[in-house]
């Protein structure tokens, strides 16, 4: 069973020694967002819920799938923080989960990538959320401690398929040129009606 890729990361590895050893002195914000870093800095990884198939697996499954790949993603001597961005919105030919039933894979995912890195989080940015879905957050919430919960930035907005992205509020967390990077991703990932 292969399944649904749901995390992605867009930036490249240094391709050469020399360019390791320049990133190693440059400052995070010398470094192009267009090139999978948000407007400080920080390297982008963005997750896809709506894309889970829970016929092919439990999203606890998919909440460690996003551990392991992140993971992987790090030197173990880097002190590397990143961005994470959570698009719940639904898309075209994607399983598209109930909200409710995005709760557990919200609740596992933070959990584990607060418990695993700690310290590797500068921002998780959850969008479009619905202001009717409020509550979902205060119940999540709880179960988040005050430091990680103070890095969790929610952007309201529509969360319909066809709902356009939160632009201008995503532009004020990540930057002119890594908001549309998301957008356009997330479309390229839309499945044609048979």
């Amino acid at each position: 069973i292969v399944l649904p890729r749901v995390i992605r990361t867009y930036y490249q590895e240094p391709t050469s020694a020399h360019d390791e050893l320049r990133d190693t002195y440059t400052s995070c914000r010398s470094v192009r967002p267009s090139h999978g870093r948000d407007a400080e800095g920080f390297r982008i990884f963005h997750i896809l819920p709506g894309m889970m198939d829970d016929r092919l697996a439990k999203t606890s499954t998919y909440a460690l799938a996003v551990a392991i790949f992140i993971d992987k993603q790090f030197d173990r001597d880097s002190r590397e923080k990143v961005t994470l961005c959570i698009d719940i919105r639904a898309g075209r030919g994607w399983r598209n989960l109930h909200a409710l039933k995005l709760i557990p894979f919200m609740k596992e995912s933070l959990g584990l990538l607060f418990g695993l890195f700690p310290e590797r989080l500068h921002k998780c940015v959850l969008y479009p959320f619905p202001p009717a879905f409020w509550y979902l957050w205060k119940m999540m919430s709880k179960c988040i401690d005050a430091k990680s919960r103070r890095t969790i930035v929610i952007v309201t907005g529509k969360c319909k398929i066809n709902a356009e992205p939160p632009t201008a509020q995503l532009v004020a967390q990540l930057g002119a040129e890594a908001a549309p990077l998301l957008e356009d991703y997330r479309t390229s990932k839309f499945k044609a009606y048979y």
